[in-house]
Protein backbone atom coordinates (compact mmCIF):
# COMPACT_ATOMS: atom_id res chain seq x y z
CA UNK A 1 0.00 0.00 0.00
CA UNK A 2 1.08 3.40 -0.77
CA UNK A 3 1.59 6.31 2.04
CA UNK A 4 0.07 9.32 1.06
CA UNK A 5 2.09 12.58 1.65
CA UNK A 6 -0.13 14.68 3.86
CA UNK A 7 -1.43 17.94 2.50
CA UNK A 8 -0.29 20.89 4.58
CA UNK A 9 -3.45 22.91 5.63
CA UNK A 10 -4.49 26.16 3.36
CA UNK A 11 -3.76 29.46 3.97
CA UNK A 12 -5.23 32.73 2.65
CA UNK A 13 -2.85 36.29 2.63
CA UNK A 14 -5.10 39.74 3.07
CA UNK A 15 -3.20 42.61 1.70
CA UNK A 16 -4.23 46.19 0.84
CA UNK A 17 -3.70 47.32 -2.68
CA UNK A 18 -1.22 50.22 -1.31
CA UNK A 19 0.66 47.82 0.78
CA UNK A 20 0.67 45.13 -2.10
CA UNK A 21 2.03 48.32 -4.56
CA UNK A 22 4.89 49.22 -2.12
CA UNK A 23 5.79 45.49 -1.92
CA UNK A 24 6.03 45.36 -5.71
CA UNK A 25 7.82 47.92 -6.46
CA UNK A 26 10.63 46.75 -3.79
CA UNK A 27 11.39 43.05 -4.46
CA UNK A 28 11.14 43.53 -8.08
CA UNK A 29 13.19 46.67 -8.14
CA UNK A 30 16.74 44.39 -9.39
CA UNK A 31 14.59 42.33 -11.70
CA UNK A 32 14.71 40.80 -14.42
CA UNK A 33 17.71 39.00 -12.85
CA UNK A 34 18.32 39.61 -9.23
CA UNK A 35 16.02 38.60 -6.05
CA UNK A 36 15.30 41.07 -3.28
CA UNK A 37 13.15 40.60 0.17
CA UNK A 38 11.80 42.47 3.13
CA UNK A 39 10.24 41.22 6.39
CA UNK A 40 6.63 41.83 6.39
CA UNK A 41 4.36 42.35 9.71
CA UNK A 42 1.23 40.25 9.59
CA UNK A 43 -1.83 39.03 11.60
CA UNK A 44 -3.18 35.79 11.82
CA UNK A 45 -5.93 34.05 12.57
CA UNK A 46 -6.16 30.28 12.88
CA UNK A 47 -9.25 28.08 11.83
CA UNK A 48 -9.43 23.92 12.40
CA UNK A 49 -8.49 23.57 8.61
CA UNK A 50 -6.80 27.24 7.61
CA UNK A 51 -5.34 30.41 8.51
CA UNK A 52 -5.40 34.09 7.08
CA UNK A 53 -2.98 35.87 7.38
CA UNK A 54 -3.27 40.02 7.24
CA UNK A 55 -0.39 42.11 5.93
CA UNK A 56 -0.11 44.92 8.13
CA UNK A 57 2.89 46.75 6.71
CA UNK A 58 6.22 46.29 5.30
CA UNK A 59 9.60 46.56 7.21
CA UNK A 60 11.41 47.60 3.90
CA UNK A 61 15.52 47.04 4.28
CA UNK A 62 17.34 50.01 4.81
CA UNK A 63 21.35 50.32 3.75
CA UNK A 64 23.19 47.39 4.14
CA UNK A 65 20.49 45.59 5.86
CA UNK A 66 20.57 43.31 2.78
CA UNK A 67 24.03 42.21 1.09
CA UNK A 68 23.44 44.01 -2.23
CA UNK A 69 26.93 42.42 -3.57
CA UNK A 70 24.77 39.23 -4.54
CA UNK A 71 21.97 38.45 -6.61
CA UNK A 72 20.20 35.99 -4.38
CA UNK A 73 18.96 37.60 -0.72
CA UNK A 74 21.04 37.24 1.90
CA UNK A 75 19.92 38.82 5.06
CA UNK A 76 22.53 41.25 7.47
CA UNK A 77 21.79 40.17 11.22
CA UNK A 78 20.76 43.78 12.26
CA UNK A 79 18.01 43.79 9.95
CA UNK A 80 16.43 40.82 11.34
CA UNK A 81 17.21 41.63 14.24
CA UNK A 82 15.30 45.08 14.05
CA UNK A 83 12.57 42.92 12.65
CA UNK A 84 12.31 40.71 15.25
CA UNK A 85 12.58 44.25 18.19
CA UNK A 86 9.34 45.32 15.68
CA UNK A 87 7.50 42.23 16.18
CA UNK A 88 7.83 41.89 19.63
CA UNK A 89 6.98 45.88 20.05
CA UNK A 90 3.67 45.83 17.55
CA UNK A 91 2.57 42.36 19.25
CA UNK A 92 2.43 41.02 15.71
CA UNK A 93 4.16 37.97 13.77
CA UNK A 94 6.78 38.46 10.88
CA UNK A 95 7.72 36.73 8.01
CA UNK A 96 9.74 36.98 4.62
CA UNK A 97 8.32 38.04 1.00
CA UNK A 98 10.98 37.37 -1.59
CA UNK A 99 11.28 37.61 -5.15
CA UNK A 100 12.66 34.92 -7.58
CA UNK A 101 14.29 35.97 -10.73
CA UNK A 102 11.67 36.80 -13.91
CA UNK A 103 10.45 33.31 -14.88
CA UNK A 104 11.84 30.93 -12.47
CA UNK A 105 9.24 29.05 -10.34
CA UNK A 106 7.93 30.43 -7.02
CA UNK A 107 8.44 27.06 -5.23
CA UNK A 108 10.88 27.30 -2.13
CA UNK A 109 14.54 26.33 -3.25
CA UNK A 110 17.50 24.47 -0.85
CA UNK A 111 18.36 28.22 0.09
CA UNK A 112 15.05 28.79 0.47
CA UNK A 113 14.88 26.13 2.85
CA UNK A 114 17.85 27.00 4.84
CA UNK A 115 16.71 30.48 5.55
CA UNK A 116 13.08 29.34 6.64
CA UNK A 117 14.29 26.53 8.85
CA UNK A 118 15.96 29.45 10.83
CA UNK A 119 13.40 32.37 10.96
CA UNK A 120 10.88 29.90 11.86
CA UNK A 121 12.63 29.61 15.15
CA UNK A 122 14.25 32.91 15.34
CA UNK A 123 11.23 35.44 15.37
CA UNK A 124 8.65 33.38 17.20
CA UNK A 125 11.12 33.44 20.10
CA UNK A 126 10.22 37.51 20.58
CA UNK A 127 7.04 37.88 21.63
CA UNK A 128 3.81 35.25 22.23
CA UNK A 129 2.92 35.25 18.42
CA UNK A 130 4.46 32.62 16.91
CA UNK A 131 3.20 32.06 13.86
CA UNK A 132 5.91 32.44 10.68
CA UNK A 133 5.54 32.83 6.91
CA UNK A 134 8.01 32.52 3.97
CA UNK A 135 6.51 34.00 0.69
CA UNK A 136 8.02 34.24 -2.82
CA UNK A 137 6.99 36.13 -5.90
CA UNK A 138 7.77 36.15 -9.13
CA UNK A 139 6.72 38.05 -12.74
CA UNK A 140 6.65 36.34 -16.17
CA UNK A 141 7.87 38.73 -19.64
CA UNK A 142 4.25 39.15 -19.83
CA UNK A 143 4.31 41.17 -16.32
CA UNK A 144 2.33 38.42 -14.66
CA UNK A 145 2.53 38.02 -10.66
CA UNK A 146 3.41 34.30 -9.73
CA UNK A 147 3.13 33.89 -6.20
CA UNK A 148 3.69 30.80 -3.40
CA UNK A 149 4.13 30.50 0.31
CA UNK A 150 4.44 28.46 3.21
CA UNK A 151 4.08 29.09 7.00
CA UNK A 152 4.68 27.44 10.28
CA UNK A 153 2.81 28.19 13.99
CA UNK A 154 5.01 25.60 15.80
CA UNK A 155 4.90 22.33 14.42
CA UNK A 156 1.94 22.85 12.10
CA UNK A 157 2.55 23.70 8.93
CA UNK A 158 0.63 25.93 6.17
CA UNK A 159 0.59 26.27 2.48
CA UNK A 160 -0.52 29.45 0.74
CA UNK A 161 -3.34 28.89 -2.10
CA UNK A 162 -4.55 32.35 -2.67
CA UNK A 163 -3.96 36.39 -2.18
CA UNK A 164 -7.03 37.98 -1.93
CA UNK A 165 -6.02 42.46 -2.35
CA UNK A 166 -7.95 44.51 -1.06
CA UNK A 167 -8.41 48.67 -2.46
CA UNK A 168 -10.89 51.11 -2.84
CA UNK A 169 -14.31 49.16 -4.27
CA UNK A 170 -12.16 46.06 -5.76
CA UNK A 171 -11.36 42.76 -4.19
CA UNK A 172 -8.69 41.07 -6.50
CA UNK A 173 -8.23 37.06 -5.95
CA UNK A 174 -5.25 35.71 -6.90
CA UNK A 175 -4.49 31.63 -6.46
CA UNK A 176 -1.36 30.27 -6.32
CA UNK A 177 -0.53 27.16 -8.97
CA UNK A 178 -0.40 23.62 -7.46
CA UNK A 179 1.49 22.03 -10.36
CA UNK A 180 5.16 23.44 -11.12
CA UNK A 181 4.76 26.11 -13.68
CA UNK A 182 6.90 26.03 -16.96
CA UNK A 183 9.18 28.10 -16.31
CA UNK A 184 13.28 27.95 -15.83
CA UNK A 185 14.28 24.61 -14.26
CA UNK A 186 18.03 23.82 -13.46
CA UNK A 187 19.35 20.88 -11.58
CA UNK A 188 21.42 23.37 -9.53
CA UNK A 189 18.97 26.36 -8.77
CA UNK A 190 21.31 27.92 -6.90
CA UNK A 191 24.08 27.85 -8.74
CA UNK A 192 22.10 29.00 -11.64
CA UNK A 193 20.00 31.94 -9.57
CA UNK A 194 24.06 33.09 -8.00
CA UNK A 195 24.82 33.32 -11.67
Amino acid sequence: MALRQKVAPRAVLRITSAVRERLEAFIFSRYPNKEWATFFLFGARETPDSVVITAVDLIEPRDGDLDSTTSIVRFNEPYSLRAALEKQKRELCVGVIHSHPQNYDVFPSAVDDDMDSYFKDYFPAFGKEGTYFSLIFSKTDEGDICFSGRGWNGTREFRLTEMVTVGGNEIRRGVTSITPSPAVRSKNEYQARLE
